[in-house]
């Protein structure tokens, strides 16, 4: 079967804190140790919250095992240090199965670990490069009622593509001040942080490209909860959606994508 779960890997997930603010963080990907390690470290040296942190490890698609016996010893290999890296970060759980996308791995992960309100989703090749206030982005999340909130990888823009995805900006109050936000133009995969009680009840999982399908404004649950038969504008994505870049137009970049930027490790690990 297409979304059939073929397991690879046994879980095993140690008893979490309780009684504190929570925030869950994914990582749906374990073919590229030396990119995960800098990717956890810089994380964990710049978020800033005194809440509970917990660390979750979900492969997201190991298929090429099947076909390259070459490339299934290589990923095998690379697959094991990378279990061993969330180990020694002290990971609440650890997951690899073969789910066959992106999608699959994070919904897999949402189904089994994810308790807390709040998620923030991480890929292996993001780089923390400027603190994250994330105690902060919790309270505008809870007194705003703002659904998601992304962390760039790139100077926050005006608009892109010749005048297209225009930004809207927005000033909210948070604990009694005023914080200048950007309508985000879709839902946000990486890096950002999700509020679970509105994208569970809207995430549809695919074999395709889940990020196009979450956003397209014909197909996708998002628009069509709405019923809208052309892309909205800017306007709906702030204000109903409730989506929202941190910081305003020219805010800096809080990541850097570790798997684009860096040609050298692109060329070392290839594009899995």
């Amino acid at each position: 079967m297409e979304n059939e779960i073929r397991k690879l890997e046994i879980t095993h997930v140690r008893e979490p804190d309780i009684g504190q603010r929570a925030v869950d963080v994914i990582v749906p990907s374990t073919s590229r140790p030396d990119l995960l390690k800098q990717t956890l470290e810089s994380f964990k040296d710049h978020v800033k919250f005194n809440g509970r942190l917990r660390f979750f490890l979900e492969e997201a698609n190991m298929g090429a095992r099947e076909t390259d016996p070459t490339i299934s010893a290589e990923m095998i290999s690379r697959t094991a240090e990378c279990v061993r890296i969330a180990d020694r970060h002290g990971f609440t759980g650890v997951n690899v199965e073969d789910v066959g996308s992106y999608s699959w791995a994070l919904t897999k992960a949402m189904d089994r670990w994810i308790t807390s309100p709040y998620m923030f989703n991480l890929e292996d090749d993001w780089l923390c490069i400027r603190d994250i206030p994330l105690d902060l982005a919790v309270d505008a999340m809870e007194q705003n009622k703002i659904n998601q909130i992304r962390f760039n990888k790139r100077d926050t823009m005006p608009s892109k593509n010749e005048g297209a995805w225009i930004k809207v900006t927005r000033k909210l109050a948070v604990n009694g001040q005023e914080y200048i936000f950007t309508g985000s133009d879709h839902w946000y995969f990486n890096p950002a942080l999700w509020r679970m009680e509105w994208i569970r009840p809207r995430w549809e999982a695919r074999q395709a490209n889940a990020h196009w399908y979450l956003n397209n404004h014909a197909y996708g649950p998002l628009m069509r909860e709405y019923k809208f038969e052309t892309r909205p504008g800017p306007d709906f994505y702030a204000d109903v959606l409730r989506f929202y870049i941190w910081g305003g137009i020219d805010e800096k970049a809080f990541f850097r994508h570790l798997g684009v930027d860096e040609r050298s490790t692109r060329k070392k690990y290839g594009t899995v």
